[in-house]
């Protein structure tokens, strides 16, 4: 098997069909739709997956309809397209799993009922979990169940880095992170550790631990595809930051003698993969994406490095090896539903970072918010942090407290995702909240309230961090469902005001107090802002222009900002009777009536 294209973009077709023909890939996933080049690719044999973009993945209601029905019209419009995929990466959360199952069930029958197949599922890298009996997994079996039944496929994506055989558990240990020491093992320095077809991983090869699982549920023969995959940054890792394969071109990752550049990296796992007759297909993400912001993955601007992955994947069988690879152990049983014990006393800290979005530009947060992380009965600590690590572009949080253990996720200079639809007492709100706070969590059993010994550390934990950012007022340590409706029972069964208390007199009892100087002068606001202004630029927000315009017009907004095509739009109506739809376009608000 070969490595075949995941394009954002498709401008050059002929460098496209150059790439198939001289490398013999059989698989192209895509966002854009030209039916030339899908015609000449389907000419060559090869198969093609299709996804629908959408800004907003939801798991019903009007956006999810229209999502759906976005996808049944371009298949009925793109005969040469094999597969669709639906939502990208979302929903891999327990509690969530089981209505994304319903979701995917509705979304296969659809097709169905129109000739087509579905690639299902699209996980992130490292989600749903693995390492919790497969309870995660089991949440979303119906859809599975479905999808092997009806001839459907399962899509998942595989990235490591800084070099693609990272998390891969050779028989000599190499390859891992040491958690209580915050340390690399090393890479395996004997080629020959790699070229086993029954290797595992936690970022590549992870599927193998997922279909393990699948055959013990007798459907380990459902067609995959790893509809993204390469390089790319999967805390915790070992050297600097960096994103696709092009960050770590020249570095020492690049010039191990047993691991290669990109070209043979990726030579070895679709040796490994060409194993797995259940394998349908793989494909590299960021085939021209410059111009769309992975220029560090961007293969097309890169043709000595294409010319390489050629070569070195030449000597691969365009399918499968001839001989099958060893099943493996079989899936573990799952332990029994048991309540999360609370320590026995003390904690430790672990480090074991996801990655932020964003800086805070030098600025501390103002507010504390406090979460619950609503795990499933028999969910560990371990695995939690470990979903959080791996899905931190949905959901991150500073600290998360667990049995014995306080999780450190993300630096205090950073801001985390996890408080993004709430409005703070000051009322700022969404994205802007999580610039602000800091964010910690506490284990919690899903169905049960908070264990009190957890919210003792929890306490501690909160009272360092007022320490630190410099905050005196207890008043500014919220729960999370005090300022996000959404969430009125987080964190579950803690008594904020007793939380607050406990915290004040903490503080109190602090010889010469926190920090005094916690409120910036004005020329520090006026420079905070020069900084913001220049690293920024000028940006103007379309939600709140059309906002502004509904209201300056007498308007009632009845739909929230919606993006179509990508156009934002809303709609508004008149206390007096009649309705008009308002929309952003090229700098300005236009309108019509309906």
């Amino acid at each position: 098997m070969r490595t075949g294209l995941h394009t954002n973009d498709t401008r050059d077709h002929a460098k496209i069909l150059d790439y198939y023909r001289r490398s013999g890939a059989k698989t192209f996933k895509t966002l854009v739709y030209h039916d030339d080049l899908l015609a000449a690719l389907k000419g060559l044999g090869v198969t093609i997956v299709g996804r629908v973009y959408t800004d907003r993945q939801e798991l019903g209601g009007r956006a999810a309809r229209d999502h759906l029905n976005r996808v049944l019209d371009s298949a009925r419009q793109r005969p040469h397209v094999d597969y669709w995929e639906g939502y990208n990466e979302a929903f891999g959360v327990p509690g969530e799993l089981g209505r994304y199952a319903e979701l995917e069930i509705e979304r296969m029958r659809a097709l169905e009922a129109i000739g087509k197949k579905a690639v299902i599922g699209n996980f992130s890298q490292g989600a749903p979990e693995i390492t919790d009996g497969g309870r995660a997994w089991a949440e979303f079996r119906s859809a599975l169940e479905h999808a092997a039944a009806r001839g459907h496929a399962l899509g998942l994506h595989e990235y490591a880095g800084p070099y693609m055989q990272w998390g891969v558990e050779t028989p000599d240990g190499r390859n891992q992170w040491n958690h209580q020491k915050r340390e690399w093992s090393g890479a395996s320095e004997a080629r020959e550790m790699y070229y086993n077809p029954a290797l595992e991983g936690w970022h590549t090869l992870r599927y193998r631990k997922v279909y393990r699982l699948l055959r013990s549920w007798g459907i380990g023969d459902l067609p995959l595809f790893i509809t993204e995959g390469g390089i790319d940054d999967t805390p915790p890792r070992p050297g600097g930051q960096g994103a696709g394969y092009k960050n770590f071109a020249g570095t020492e990752w690049a010039r191990m003698p047993a691991v290669g550049d990109y070209a043979e990296q990726r030579r070895w796992y679709m040796w490994q993969v060409s194993h797995d007759r259940y394998v349908k297909g793989v494909v590299d993400f960021g085939w021209e994406g410059t111009a769309t912001g992975w220029a560090s993955f961007d293969l097309a601007a890169d043709p000595a490095m294409v010319n390489r992955i050629i070569a070195a994947e030449a000597d691969l069988p365009v399918g499968h090896h001839a001989a099958r690879a060893p099943a493996g152990p079989p899936a573990p049983p799952a332990p029994p539903p048991a309540t999360v014990p609370s320590p026995a006393g003390g904690y430790r800290l672990v480090s074991r970072p996801a990655r932020a979005r964003s800086s805070r530009a030098g600025e501390r947060a103002q507010w504390i918010v406090v979460h619950s992380t609503a795990t499933p009965v028999g969910g560990t600590p371990e695995g939690t942090a470990g979903y959080l690590a791996a899905n931190e572009a949905q959901v991150s949080i500073h600290e998360l407290v667990c049995p014995g253990v306080v999780y450190q996720m993300v630096p205090d200079s950073e801001a985390a995702h996890h408080a993004g639809y709430a409005t703070l007492p000051d009322g700022t709100k969404g994205a802007e909240v999580n610039r602000v706070s800091w964010g910690i969590e506490i284990f919690q059993v899903a169905g049960q309230p908070c264990d009190g010994a957890l919210v003792v550390i929890a306490t501690e934990r909160i009272t360092e961090a007022c320490r630190r950012l410099g905050i005196t007022d207890a008043g500014r340590i919220v729960g999370h469902g005090e300022v996000d409706r959404g969430r009125r029972s987080d964190p579950v069964g803690v008594d904020m005001d007793a939380l607050r208390a406990a915290v004040a007199a903490k503080l109190g009892a602090v010889a010469g107090g926190p920090p005094a100087a916690t409120r910036p002068t004005v020329e520090q606001i006026k420079a905070a802002a020069v900084r913001e202004h220049e690293r920024a630029g000028i940006r103007i927000n379309p939600k709140a222009a059309l906002q502004r315009a509904l209201a300056a017009d007498g308007l009632w907004p009845t739909v929230n900002e919606v993006t179509v095509d990508g156009v934002p739009l809303m709609r508004g109506e008149s206390p007096a009777g009649g309705a008009w739809v308002y929309w952003w376009r090229d700098g300005r608000v236009l309108k019509a009536k309906l």
